[in-house]
């Protein structure tokens, strides 16, 4: 309960910095949008290419499972539960330093081999869980997903702001966290029916091989 006490804290200085520190750029009001809030002519607006890259994003979606399964991961190789956050902490401490270098970098360059190259260390930390033998190459194969988790995630926003009209951003960001969120509810749901039918090693040797399917489809979306 001390913990979760504590964890709130953080929280409402978040909150108050918002509120009291942060000062938003004004934006032109569609105060015409009335009814559902996706509409026929945003869907125009934003192009068969918008849309296969949301598709491409799906299917990377259907192999993105929850952090809990590289937890779950290290117990079964013998780690004691009470050090299992250092999964989450491992995993964290690379998912950081990548998503700046990346950042900067996609900036720069092509957004989608940034993206490319986040779905291939998807595939590489799933073939280091499946092969692991203790909770030590459990501890690497967070290391990598952390790096995958650096170099798509914010990537991800920026290729859809890049493809977005600008009175239509938040709708197209609204698009691309509904099929992120239905491709994961797909990846966790099938995750953990492989995972009690099959076993780990098989459930991220399929996760692995959707990660690979992505990769090769994403290097066939257009640019914005």
């Amino acid at each position: 309960r001390m913990v979760y006490v504590g964890a709130a804290v953080p929280i409402f200085i978040a909150v108050g910095l918002i509120y009291f520190g942060i000062k938003e750029p004004k934006i032109q009001s569609l105060k015409s949008r009335k009814g559902f809030p996706i509409k026929r002519a945003d869907v125009k607006q934003l192009g068969s290419h918008f849309w296969y890259y949301m598709f491409v994003v799906f299917v990377f979606m259907c192999s993105r499972y929850s952090e809990s399964f590289l937890v779950y991961r290290a117990q079964d190789l013998g780690l004691n539960v009470k050090y299992a956050p250092l999964v989450l902490a491992m995993m964290y401490l690379f998912n950081s330093p990548t998503s700046r270098i990346v950042g900067n970098w996609s900036d720069k360059h092509d957004r989608k081999l940034f993206l490319a190259f986040g779905f291939c260390m998807m595939l590489a930390s799933c073939i280091i869980l499946a092969l692991a033998t203790s909770y030590w190459m459990v501890l690497v194969g967070a290391a990598v997903y952390g790096i995958h988790y650096g170099a798509t995630q914010g990537t991800f926003y920026a290729m859809v702001s890049d493809y977005s009209p600008p009175q239509i951003k938040g709708t197209s960001i609204g698009i691309f966290n509904l099929v992120c969120c239905c491709g994961m509810c797909i990846s966790n749901i099938l995750t953990g029916e492989f995972w009690t039918r099959y076993g780990s090693e098989w459930t991220f040797i399929v996760i692995s091989a959707i990660s690979f399917i992505a990769a090769i489809a994403m290097m066939f979306v257009k640019k914005p």
